[in-house]
């Protein structure tokens, strides 16, 4: 049996099925910007984290990028692991900042979007992943991991979410 996934391919092409699922994630996460955005002006907070959770939440950052690179930079051993290595990273970085988010608004963000990324990580559980080549793509990912999440908290957190990451 075909899934709907599979029919929608089958009927628009690879091509045009990307492209609507492309236009269905830009308005999804335009549609959470403005929600977002709303709920800022009348917050409700359900507690006040430690203050110490932000700067260790956001060296933990760091494994959520790790996730991102061991999915991209082919035949890793991580990939091999981790088998859905992005999944994982997203739920990481779901609990990180639910950890961190004392907001309403903000853990429902981070729930659904928890709760999405484990039903994905049990709808893909029997990929399989082909074999790892060398380590020495590992280390790629694991140093592009580290440029990814400098990069992100130290020049583009503060620029595209408005909220400045606390590293040092």
């Amino acid at each position: 049996m075909a899934s709907s996934r599979d029919r929608l391919i089958a009927k628009l092409g690879l091509f045009g099925f990307r492209i609507l699922f492309s236009m269905l994630t830009i308005a999804s996460l335009l549609a959470i910007g403005l929600g977002l955005s709303g709920a800022r002006q009348n917050p409700v907070v359900i507690w006040q984290p430690d203050p110490l959770w932000r700067p260790a939440m956001s060296y933990a950052m760091y494994f959520v990028a790790l996730g991102f690179t061991a999915r991209w930079v082919p035949a890793t051993y991580l990939r091999y692991w981790l088998k859905q290595p992005v999944l994982l990273a997203i739920v990481l970085w779901s609990l990180l900042h639910f950890a961190v988010g004392g907001l309403l608004h903000q853990m429902i963000v981070y729930f659904i979007i928890l709760l999405w990324a484990i039903l994905a990580l049990w709808r893909d559980r029997h990929e399989v992943v082909g074999a790892p080549v060398s380590f020495y793509r590992d280390v790629i990912a694991i140093v592009l991991a580290g440029v990814l999440w400098y990069g992100f908290a130290v020049y583009l957190h503060a620029a595209i979410i408005g909220v400045s990451v606390i590293i040092f």
